[in-house]
């Protein structure tokens, strides 16, 4: 803290000094608000008037959760049961061997994958299992390996 003078003439120089300063600090202080401008952030201007000086947006980053992710202990799933017969079957194999052009008969299939996708037509289910296979010819595999 400083100490004041005890005479009244100081007191009032003091005084001056201060105000002084003071008018000073005002003078720079809205020569900064000038120069800074008005923005969306201290004025009533929008977002798309801003111009080229619009602020840099950074992202942010993850935050730690309390929880695991994925369904939670003790949560029982409930998922769509396979189901007999279907109204619909897709078998996709090759009709040929790429090597040898040998025409493949359905005895010849082996299964190796199988879904089955539901769909809601008004007014039932309607349930189609895919099925995908494949064949050996000439001690090679030939087949599709995903089903489409």
């Amino acid at each position: 803290m400083i100490e004041l003078p005890n005479d009244i003439e100081s007191l009032q120089e003091l005084n001056q000094r201060l105000l002084e300063k003071n008018a000073q600090r005002r003078a720079e202080i809205a020569e900064l608000r000038r120069r800074l401008g008005p923005d969306r952030s201290h004025s009533h201007k929008p977002p798309s008037r801003d111009g080229y000086q619009k602020k840099t947006v950074k992202p942010d980053l993850p935050k730690e959760r309390k929880r695991p992710h994925g369904g939670q202990k003790r949560h029982r799933g409930n998922t769509l049961k396979r189901v007999e017969p279907t109204e619909h079957e897709h078998l996709q194999v090759p009709s040929q061997c790429q090597c040898c052009g040998h025409q493949f008969r359905a005895a010849e299939v082996n299964l190796i994958q199988s879904r089955q996708g539901f769909e809601l037509v008004a007014p039932k289910l309607e349930v189609t299992e895919h099925r995908l296979g494949q064949v050996k010819c000439g001690g090679l595999f030939a087949g599709n390996t995903q089903p489409r």
